[in-house]
């Protein structure tokens, strides 16, 4: 009988720890059995999550996420989308993305280029400046990149913390 318990809360614990490294917390999240997974294509690059002002404003004003495209390929962006912890579904497209009217190929980021998603008073870029946690997700609505990015000062941007490897984030500069 007590060979059984053990049996039955080893397999228990088990189920836990596989459960607990999927992901399942994520949206769309896929298990790639990495533990922390290094971004190696589109990877959010900065994150303004408490504006100077309107939260919502019109860039420069308001919040934003720059993207960067860390991969050697360009990659399509259409469809895709910023999505926090709370919910909230920020799409990438003309409106949101800084410059498309400037874009050579609309919706493409080639390899070595950025692109400034902003707030630009859609409504949708609801950024926690307590702490949040920010997901880049495709057009199939698989989690891409996230991040982090802890209590923001007003104003100031938060990037990885190169100390770290990514981690929470930290202020790009510091809060005047």
């Amino acid at each position: 009988m007590q060979a059984g318990r053990r049996g039955f809360s080893l397999l228990v614990l088990l189920s836990l720890i596989l459960w607990s490294s999927s992901g399942m917390a994520s949206p769309g999240k896929e298990d790639t059995g990495a533990e922390d997974p290094i971004c190696v294509s589109i990877c959010i690059n900065e994150v303004m999550s408490n504006a100077d002002g309107s939260d919502q404003g019109v860039f420069p004003q308001g919040e934003w996420v720059e993207l960067v495209n860390s991969g050697d390929t360009e990659v399509n962006l259409y469809g895709w989308a910023i999505v926090d912890i709370g919910g909230w579904y920020h799409p990438i497209d003309d409106q949101s993305w800084v410059g498309f009217d400037d874009l050579e190929d609309p919706y493409m980021l080639h390899p070595g280029g950025y692109a400034v998603i902003a707030e630009n008073e859609i409504g949708t870029l609801r950024l926690n400046n307590a702490g949040e946690t920010v997901y880049l997700v495709d057009d199939s609505n698989q989690t891409v990149h996230e991040v982090e990015t802890g209590s923001a000062a007003n104003g100031v941007s938060k990037i990885a913390n190169p100390a770290d490897g990514g981690g929470i984030w930290i202020d790009s500069i510091e809060p005047s």
